[in-house]
């Protein structure tokens, strides 16, 4: 089964969004894709929930417990597990570091690079490293992005990531990502997070990430996601 996990470097770059773009994506692309949150909240599962027509369950490793967690996880059917993390990747007693590690998610790190170029990849950088010097297996895979400004600054981020041997993944140019956080219209009916799947999200779609979180699931064969951006 293919799956990721949404991460951020903290609350309000992104993570959502991105989750929503990808949930997007794969259901307008014929695929069953099962949404799950790290944490408790609700707000944020029933967005996955309009998309996606299937319920989103949330992963909390501190109410639920490490069986809870997988048992709520072994309940997903579906071709691709898409997974939204809470805050930054290692806050909180149920961190999304900690899911990350119980289930053995990949991580997607969302970043909001507004005021930095070089720096995105210094900061994806500290968050690998201080995975060692916690008791959680967190692989970060690669690296979104967001509120970015000219096609430089898109260049500057992916050679510094380079560098570093992660990939950047996508990007949310700075005004579609004013304009998708607009508070007169929910975010999963928003004209711009359209175009933000189509113009965007295949390069996430399309990672051939392979994750069994469960030897008992029945796994599908790999499938590629139909290429949508334009050119």
């Amino acid at each position: 089964m293919k799956g990721v996990l949404i991460g951020g470097t903290r609350t309000g770059v992104g993570k959502t969004t991105i989750t929503l773009a990808l949930l997007k994506g794969l259901s307008n692309a014929g695929y069953k894709v099962q949404s799950f949150k790290v944490g408790p909240g609700f707000v944020d599962a029933k967005l996955h929930e309009r998309l996606t027509g299937r319920p989103c369950y949330n992963l909390d490793a501190f109410l639920m417990g490490e069986t809870g967690v997988k048992r709520d996880l072994a309940k997903a059917k579906a071709d691709f597990i898409i997974i939204e993390g809470a805050s930054g990747v290692f806050t909180g007693a149920s961190s999304t570091a900690r899911i990350a590690d119980i289930i053995g998610a990949p991580i997607i790190l969302t970043v909001d690079a507004s005021a930095s170029s070089e720096s995105v990849a210094a900061t994806v950088l500290g968050f690998m490293q201080y995975a060692s010097h916690t008791h959680y297996d967190v692989r970060i895979v690669g690296v979104v992005a967001t509120r970015v400004g000219s096609g430089k600054h898109i260049e500057d981020i992916r050679k510094a990531l380079e560098r570093i041997g992660i990939p950047l993944m996508g990007v949310v140019r700075r005004d579609v990502w004013e304009r998708t956080r607009h508070p007169s219209q929910p975010r999963e009916e928003s004209p711009q997070l359209q175009m933000l799947v189509s113009l965007r999200s295949a390069k996430i779609l399309t990672l051939h990430l392979l994750w069994v979180p469960e030897q008992s699931l029945s796994l599908p064969p790999p499938c590629q996601v139909p290429s949508t951006e334009h050119t």
